[in-house]
């Protein structure tokens, strides 16, 4: 597996368990390491906006709208349809 796929596929199993109890202190943590690893490491463009859109989903579930709305726009600048399929599937979005 490619280091790539790696990130990807850790970024949505993080965001996957902090949206199970987003209020709790572990939601928290899973989105700080996942802001964490943006700072800390460099990765694939795909990668890094895959790990934008999942601390946006985290914010979300948090109702941090700010937060949400900012990282979601830096993974529209990275990966404009990706994120847009995304949106449309997943149901974090579509809450009211």
């Amino acid at each position: 597996m490619s280091s790539e796929a790696s990130y990807w596929a850790e970024s949505d199993r993080f965001a996957m368990l902090a949206l199970e109890n987003p209020t709790e202190e572990d939601a928290e943590k899973r989105r700080q390491v996942l802001e964490d690893l943006l700072k800390y490491t460099k990765v694939r463009p795909k990668s890094e906006g895959i790990i934008h859109y999942n601390i946006a989903r985290i914010a979300k579930a948090q109702r941090n709208e700010e937060e949400a709305n900012k990282h979601l726009e830096e993974a529209r600048k990275i990966i404009p349809e990706l994120v847009k399929t995304r949106i449309d599937l997943d149901p974090i979005w579509k809450k009211v």
